[in-house]
């Protein structure tokens, strides 16, 4: 899918493909409406997060707490100067390119002309922890 045509619901989907999502929208979150004009508040789990985790509620499959990998090109949300962590270390989103896909541009940190030497020192001494493998899942 080329960037900037994924909807709200497909970016919910890719942030989180293990469980079932729902995107409401807002400025705030108690007074949130989904797109059938339900409201969050009203909603079977409104609000759970902040009582509980539950095992059996995971974006990645795994856990809780832990993130799903996704396809950047469909995160509409990005702007330049973004630093995103990466299997090969810290990027900085530049920019899309234009054309028939308009497929996204990322420069590594340590080369990204926006950041000061001092942001981009701070930033080479992150280390970025690989994703681990379990039940053949990423």
């Amino acid at each position: 899918m080329a960037r900037g045509n994924a909807t709200p619901v497909q970016m919910c989907q890719a942030f989180c493909p293990a469980s079932p999502t729902k995107v409401f929208f807002g400025s705030t979150i108690d007074g949130a409406f989904s797109g059938n004009g339900e409201r969050y508040a009203d909603s079977e789990n409104a609000f759970a997060y902040r009582k509980a985790l539950r095992a059996d509620c995971t974006c990645n499959g795994r856990d809780p707490a832990g993130l799903a990998p996704i396809d950047l090109t469909l995160d509409t949300s990005l702007r330049q100067g973004d630093i995103i962590a990466t299997t090969n270390g810290l990027v900085a989103y530049s920019g899309a390119r234009a054309g028939s896909g308009q497929s996204a541009e990322f420069t590594p940190v340590a080369s990204y002309p926006g950041l000061t030497a001092d942001v981009r020192a701070r930033l080479g001494e992150m280390k970025v922890a690989p994703v681990s493998r379990r039940n053949g899942r990423e």
